[in-house]
């Protein structure tokens, strides 16, 4: 079952690379969709964006707080609304996104907070629609055991990314001194 992962920006895409290698280890029928990684170099990437979005039957969103207003995002979950191959869209909100929060097309769909419950409820969604395209479904208590061994993993990869992301931001914020201000101090 292909899923399509969205994301805009650093530190969502950061996050979006953690759910493509991971949502595979829980749903085995799972090939997720992250551009970075199927779209070649030299490829028409609308084109290839197009031609994905008819094959997937669902969308994930990764919306952080830097990205939850972002044009592009807004986009792609227009397209994806309007798509005839994406049944399911769900925005996963991280970094304290409310649901409230989103507008937009984004605010059509049932969203998920990142947290181990709304989670594991995303990957029941994930295993419903794998049924829904006839891959078979995961029996609830297989699936319940397979993600608590992985979900820590998960975790702590965005909690990584959030922590890599904040250091950028504060160093970005501080501007290096300029020569003629070391001088000025030395003297």
């Amino acid at each position: 079952m292909r899923v399509f992962i969205s994301w805009s920006g650093s530190l969502s895409k950061e996050i979006a690379s953690q759910l493509y290698n991971w949502l595979p280890s829980i749903i085995q029928v799972v090939d997720p969709f992250f551009s970075p990684e199927d779209i070649s170099k030299g490829d028409q990437w609308l084109r290839k964006m197009t031609t994905t979005l008819e094959e997937c039957s669902l969308g994930i969103f990764c919306v952080t707080p830097n990205n939850f207003e972002n044009p592009w995002l807004h986009f792609e979950a227009g397209a994806i609304f309007n798509s005839v191959g994406i049944n399911h869209v769900i925005p996963i909100l991280f970094g304290g996104i409310k649901p409230t929060d989103i507008t937009g097309p984004l605010a059509h769909f049932q969203s998920a907070i990142f947290q181990e419950e709304d989670m594991f409820r995303v990957v029941k969604a994930i295993n419903k629609a794998a049924s829904e395209d006839g891959k078979g479904v995961i029996k609830e208590e297989r699936l319940k055991k397979t993600f608590s061994v992985f979900w820590r993993d998960l975790e702590s990869s965005v909690e990584t990314a959030f922590s890599h992301y904040q250091e950028k931001e504060i160093n970005k914020a501080k501007p290096a001194r300029s020569s003629e201000e070391l001088l000025h101090e030395i003297l």
